[in-house]
């Protein structure tokens, strides 16, 4: 399952968010894959503490689209489910949609295999997307870098969490960095052509790894959805 935490550093109720989505990590381990999207008012940069800039195009686009930070931060989506109507998630609506989706047949597996040259931080990333069942329909891949524990402030209102108001050492999580294949990825799946059960496509793709993120702290995320009703 996937779920997408919206957030900034500058959303005093973002942490609790945040801590929120690890105990749900810890919970059902690797079946949650979390993205954590820098975006909107929160997310802009400040000068003084605040300076860090972590949106992204993809983040922003996404944002634009869907449309979480006009509800509000910290707010997300799980597998993108309900679009147009009741995609956006509040953080304690987040576990029971989680537990939704576990229960649901997968329906396709997806693999993802990394080759990286450190001297150069030249990435190749190969996944494979196998189609459980028959397929004809209209569907994407998309595939994203996301970096894990980038320390930087964080406003926060929750002592529990850490300091108030300004946590200064916060860690940040699962950060979305950029995408690797467009913010909606490709298709990979054409209504009117169908796949038959246990065929798979896989998509190879080159990337530079930027300076300033720790490539060791870096995981691609590749996920696949509908792209009439944008559901993973």
């Amino acid at each position: 399952v996937l779920l997408e935490d919206y957030t900034g550093h500058l959303c005093v109720n973002c942490p609790t968010a945040a801590a929120l989505s690890h105990e749900l990590e810890a919970a059902v381990g690797n079946k949650l894959v979390v993205i954590t999207v820098h975006a909107g008012f929160f997310a802009t940069p400040m000068s003084g503490d605040y300076e860090t800039d972590f949106r992204t195009e993809a983040g922003t686009a996404w944002d634009n689209f869907f449309g979480i930070s006009k509800v509000g931060n910290p707010n997300g989506m799980v597998d993108r489910v309900g679009y147009n109507g009741e995609h956006i998630l509040s953080p304690g609506a987040w576990s029971d949609k989680i537990t939704e989706q576990l229960a649901k047949d997968p329906e396709v597996v997806v693999e993802i295999i990394n080759d990286y040259l450190h001297t150069d931080r030249k990435l190749c990333t190969h996944i494979q997307v196998v189609f459980i069942n028959e397929t004809n329909r209209n569907l994407n891949l998309c595939a994203v870098i996301t970096e894990h524990e980038i320390t930087a402030p964080q406003k926060n209102n929750n002592p529990e969490i850490g300091p108030t108001p300004d946590f200064m050492e916060y860690k940040h999580t699962h950060v979305l960095r950029d995408a690797i294949n467009t913010a909606f990825g490709i298709n990979i799946a054409a209504k009117g052509v169908v796949i038959p059960a246990d065929a798979d496509t896989i998509k190879t793709y080159k990337y530079i790894i930027n300076e300033a993120w720790d490539a060791y702290k870096c995981t691609v995320v590749a996920f696949v959805y509908d792209a009439a009703t944008y559901a993973v």
